[in-house]
């Protein structure tokens, strides 16, 4: 160790001397005097934070040495952050860093050891002194005992199928038995009416003794056990932690008193909250922890402790008088009784990751009692990873609070054993990670869950086909890049039973090829690591249950082993010659292979890179489409617990229609779904289209004058389905076509699916679930920035040609030029009075002229008067081009009469022209909408129902009557005069001698703001009407 900085101990290193940028004898000082510990009043808002950045060598490293300090940065520069440094609680440490230089990875190793060590670092429990003996030993045994982590995730609901999974894993010669928590707990995943300790008695009958026990026989196998877990959450039916009265340690975000009293089947509370707190909706400090929220959030804050009783609220509405009332409440949440309540009975705000579990506060003792809890378990029941599943629960204030869980689990810890989150690694206080001797044993990775390179075994089902061995290979061949593989379930909850196992028809040829990878990357030399690295291509897109962060590759590595040596051979699956996806894994779906799908007499053309190669075929029968079936609405979907998907009480399958508790009725017709809305509905905001939604068909006209393609996506018409898809085969739609050849582009979700119209006449286009076009249509932004590069270098080509001014040729040659032009220009008042005068004189003029003559007009044209695209772009251009000539004669008239008159009489002519010019193009393009601008508009409101409307990103949403009003003038470019309304009335509009009244959607739900939003206005003046439309 060579420098720390924290608040215990203060540091000289010699490390700076003779290191570039640095003054010899350079020292950090304590940073303790900067805050003072305190349990009331902290001296810091909830938003400050405290930052340190170093630039330096390339060799300089960090180390966090407390849950309270974060560290980023490399290759010189490095940051230190402390992002609570308002939470000055006396049971967590001050926050600190150690900083040395690192010479090489065994020099490192050991800087490490030392600093784990001496600085009284989190460690396990172990018997007798840490010392650098212990820590070395302890990190042996570590590095030894999961030098190989293959493993099965075994789903089993019986001892007998446990022990039947242990021998295949055992056949598979695998080293880690992994249970999810559908095994080993009661609750299968959110804890809910059990501990996040409690064990499943179905599996285990004595509870931990029986869970002891298997953790023996897995051992005795020569493998060890792996649990799955939640972070920390307790269940809203936790008979310990919530029972008939919540444990006061609960994580909270406020507290107040009620206002009047209610009974126990009162839906409407109003709440008064202490003096300076706010619901956290409000607080705009809680943008700082953005994971934070009302109904839906992540952690979800629209959760209170009413006395004893839990109770859930839809939405609140800030009274008058600054309380809330709070609708549609639920009461009596989980086990708490609802009962009637007085005036002024205690109110806390509860925070509830998900809706679906509650959290111990970060600085009570019921972190630490939870955290010993768990480590408890661990250690009573030989299990040998740890999982902080859901680590964002606790980071309602800032992700210490997971780091400061995490911690306190590792140090209740008297045996090694890996570790893993839901962020895709491992919690920072698990040292032996930090370790470049760990690193390497782990390749990169740590050992943990579905995020491991496992062999997707999956049966046939409407959601997907069954996995194949061509899809285990393409999972198994990226176990060169770290991790370790295994055999697994692709979808949650991840574990494989026995009887699927034997279900499957290639297991054996699964477990093959995972004997086969497991052999075969030991024996990789660095070139052929490299070779087969090359073959994959980095992830795209954003990281979801589809399109997930792992890599993609056209091919697939297959290997085989023979008598005398094993053979890695790239697989190639036909493709069409553009359009088709590339392998790559989804993140709880498996692989997803390139398939082509055709209906019967269909020709599909296909691209065989290898033509002297033979070609193998794979063929799946899918049920298909039928129009003429029965069309009948979606059933309304259950929830059947807050994380469920939505499903219907039927499944309907190729077969036909099968009850939701019996086998499927083979002989029965199928009967199709009917997805279009019944009354909501999205309309696009693009001029050049024309939609049109009559008796069940959406009609959809658009005229371009484009000579060439014209990418439009923007603002398409759409709906909202609540249905689960994975019941279902797939999608369909009816389309009549014109033969115009343009592309019908539909979005689902996040996927894109394109559809020539190259026909006419009525045609059934058909969407299997899960596949076909994984594409996305993101990419056309990209375009003119790669054209740009060509600008580039023809404007540096311009520069190269051009001499110096004969000036400055002299100034250079007498060595007059400055030798520090930044500090001379910026570093004086002198020179820099005069930088500020142009910035905010001359070239802030510049920016205006600029920018309203070239980008704002194309706004202008574009969504002010609704001109359409393709017309309002070629006038800005042809503008453009007439321009340039003004360019080159102002250009010349400024080298002869300087450069300051034409700046100013450009910004003199566009001051008095702008305005009136403006006014033409309106006038011009657009004549209805410029005669609907005489026409006064008046808005009528209370102020006290108005905002300040600020929304750059068109991200806020606006729930009074008056900002309602408001947005959908603006939004639809029509000026308007305000007028002062009654107090407390609702705002309305008047369009000459038209009114129109408003609605506010405040503490109402998303469907009652539709329904008040589709709701026809009233009025006397039709003709007015027609100018203004509705305000929606």
């Amino acid at each position: 160790m060579n420098s720390k900085i924290d608040g215990r101990k203060e540091y000289t290193p010699a490390l700076y001397q003779g290191l570039g940028g640095f003054p010899s004898g350079f020292s950090i000082k304590s940073v303790r005097h900067i805050w003072s510990s305190t349990t009331t009043h902290p001296p810091f808002a909830i938003s400050a934070s405290l930052r340190f950045t170093l630039i330096g060598g390339p060799d300089l490293r960090l180390l966090p040495l407390d849950y309270m300090t974060e560290t980023t940065g490399g290759a010189g520069l490095l940051r230190v952050s402390w992002p609570a440094l308002w939470n000055r609680h006396p049971a967590n440490p001050p926050g600190g860093f150690a900083l040395y230089e690192r010479t090489g990875d065994e020099d490192e190793d050991e800087t490490l050891l030392r600093l784990w060590v001496e600085e009284g670092l989190p460690h396990p429990r172990v018997e007798g002194p840490w010392d650098l003996a212990r820590a070395r030993t302890w990190v042996r045994e570590w590095q030894g005992r999961f030098a190989d982590r293959s493993q099965l995730i075994l789903a089993a609901k019986t001892p007998a199928e446990l022990r039947a999974g242990l021998a295949q894993a055992r056949r598979a010669n695998l080293r880690q038995i992994y249970l999810f928590t559908d095994v080993w707990r009661p609750d299968a995943f959110w804890p809910d009416k059990h501990s996040h300790v409690d064990v499943h008695p179905a599996v285990f009958p004595r509870g931990e003794a029986d869970l002891r026990a298997f953790a023996e026989e897995v051992r005795a196998a020569g493998m060890y056990l792996a649990l799955h877990s939640i972070s920390g959450g307790i269940g809203k039916s936790d008979p310990r932690r919530v029972g008939a009265k919540p444990d006061p340690r609960l994580a909270s975000w406020g507290e107040g008193k009620l206002v009047g009293a209610v009974d126990a089947k009162a839906a409407t509370l109003r709440l008064r909250l202490a003096p300076g707190q706010v619901l956290p909706s409000e607080d705009p400090r809680r943008g700082k922890f953005p994971s934070v929220g009302e109904r839906g959030a992540t952690i979800e804050t629209n959760w209170l402790k009413v006395g004893e009783e839990i109770v859930r609220f839809d939405a609140a509405v800030r009274l008058a008088d600054g309380a809330y009332e709070l609708v549609r409440c639920r009461r009596g949440v989980g086990t708490t009784p609802a009962v009637a309540h007085p005036a002024a009975t205690a109110v806390v705000g509860l925070y509830a990751p998900y809706g679906a579990n509650f959290i111990p506060g970060n600085d009570t003792d019921l972190l630490a009692e939870m955290a010993a809890e768990y480590a408890g378990l661990v250690n009573r029941c030989l299990v040998e990873h740890v999982e902080f599943d859901g680590a964002e629960i606790h980071a309602h204030e800032g992700f210490w609070g997971y780091r400061k869980y995490a911690t306190l689990v590792y140090q209740g810890l008297t045996r090694p054993t890996t570790a893993h989150d839901s962020r895709g690694s491992r919690p920072d206080c698990w040292f032996e990670y930090r370790l470049n001797s760990s690193k390497r044993l782990m390749a990169g990775a740590c050992a943990y869950s579905h995020g491991n390179w496992t062999v997707p075994v999956a049966l046939d089902q409407a959601g997907r086909p069954a996995s194949n061995l061509l899809e285990a290979h393409f999972v198994l061949s990226q176990g060169h890049l770290g991790g370790a593989l295994g055999l697994a379930k692709p979808e949650p909850m991840f574990g494989v039973g026995v009887e699927q196992l034997a279900r499957h028809g290639q297991t054996e040829d699964f477990l093959e090829a995972l004997r086969t990878w497991t052999e075969v990357n030991r024996r990789l030399t660095p070139a052929q690591h490299q070779t087969i690295a090359a073959s994959f291509r980095p992830p795209t897109g954003p990281r979801t249950l589809i399109f997930s962060h792992h890599v993609r590759s056209e091919a697939v590595w297959v290997a085989r082993e023979y008598a005398d040596r094993f053979e890695l051979t790239p697989t190639t699956v036909l493709r069409r010659a553009k359009g088709d996806i590339l392998w790559h894994v989804g993140q709880e779906h498996g692989p997803v292979a390139p398939k082509q799908f055709a209906v019967a007499g269909q020709a599909v053309e296909l691209v065989n890179p290898l033509a002297e190669r033979p070609v193998d075929f794979v063929v799946r029968v899918l049920p298909a489409f039928d129009p003429a079936a029965p069309t009948v609405r979606p059933p309304a979907p259950v929830r059947t617990k807050p994380s469920a998907p939505g499903v219907g009480p039927a499944v309907f399958t190729a077969g036909g229609e099968a009850a939701a508790k019996g086998p499927a009725s083979v002989a029965a017709r199928p009967v199709n779904y009917d997805l279009f809305p019944a009354k909501s509905f999205r309309y696009g905001e693009a001029s050049s289209r024309q939609t049109e939604f009559e008796d069940g068909a959406l009609t959809v006209k658009d005229t371009s004058f484009a000579d060439g393609p014209v990418r439009q996506v923007e603002g398409l018409p759409g709906w909202s389905v609540d249905l689960d898809l994975t019941r279902h085969r797939g999608l369909a739609c009816t389309v009549e076509g014109d033969g115009s050849g343009a592309l019908l582009l539909l979005q689902v979700g996040q996927r894109d699916y394109i559809i020539p119209l190259d026909f006419t006449g009525e045609r059934d286009v058909v969407i299997p679930h899960g596949e076909v076009a994984w594409a996305r249509a993101d990419w056309g932004w990209r375009i003119p920035f790669l054209g740009s590069i060509l600008l580039l270098l023809i404007s540096l080509y311009i520069r190269l040609q051009m001499n110096e001014s004969p000036a400055f040729k002299k100034m250079k040659e007498e060595g007059s030029a400055s030798k520090a032009p930044l500090r001379e220009a910026f570093g004086n008042w002198r020179n820099g009075k005069i930088a500020l005068i142009a910035l905010f004189g001359l070239v802030a003029g510049q920016a205006v002229v600029w920018y309203s003559g070239q980008f704002y007009a194309l706004f202008f044209l574009q969504n002010v008067i609704k001109l359409d695209s393709f017309t309002a772009n070629v006038l800005v251009a042809w503008s453009l081009i007439l321009g340039t000539g003004g360019f080159l004669f102002f250009g010349s008239l400024s080298d002869r009469i300087g450069r300051k008159p034409i700046i100013l009489a450009g910004c003199l002519i566009a001051a008095l022209t702008y305005m009136p010019i403006f006014n033409l193009l309106t006038k011009t393009a657009n004549p209805a909408l410029h005669q609907a601008q005489q026409i006064p508009v008046t808005v009528v409101a209370d102020p006290a129902d108005c905002s300040f409307q600020f929304n750059p990103t068109g991200t806020v949403k606006f729930t009074s009557s008056c900002d309602i009003a408001k947005q959908a003038l603006a939004g639809r470019s029509v000026s308007y005069d305000n007028a002062v309304g009654a107090a407390g009335s609702t705002a309305s509009v008047s369009v000459g001698a038209t009114v129109i009244p408003g609605y506010s959607v405040k503490g109402v739900s998303k469907e009652e703001a539709a329904a008040k939003k589709a709701a026809p206005k009233k009025s006397t003046k039709a003709e007015d009407l027609k100018l203004i439309n509705d305000f929606e």
